[in-house]
């Protein structure tokens, strides 16, 4: 199980291609995680709109959007 904490600081992505490549990198790793421990404010920030979840493991991602969406 591989677990991620999505913590942007765009401060430090901007000595680093900025936001751009931040949403490229942030996604590349994300897309090798099982758990993914985030706000609310940075999924819609870094993912917005919202990209396409297949579920690779036990986990259904659904209930987090599904939580997203009721708030």
């Amino acid at each position: 199980m591989v677990s991620f904490d999505l913590n942007y600081r765009a401060k430090l992505w901007n000595i680093s291609g900025g936001e751009e490549r931040a949403v490229a990198v942030l996604d590349r790793i994300v897309k090798n995680a099982d758990v993914l421990v985030a706000t609310k404010r940075t999924c819609r920030r870094v993912w917005n709109p919202r990209p396409e979840v297949a579920a690779k493991s036990k986990l259904d991602p659904s209930v987090f959007f599904g939580m997203i969406d009721r708030s």
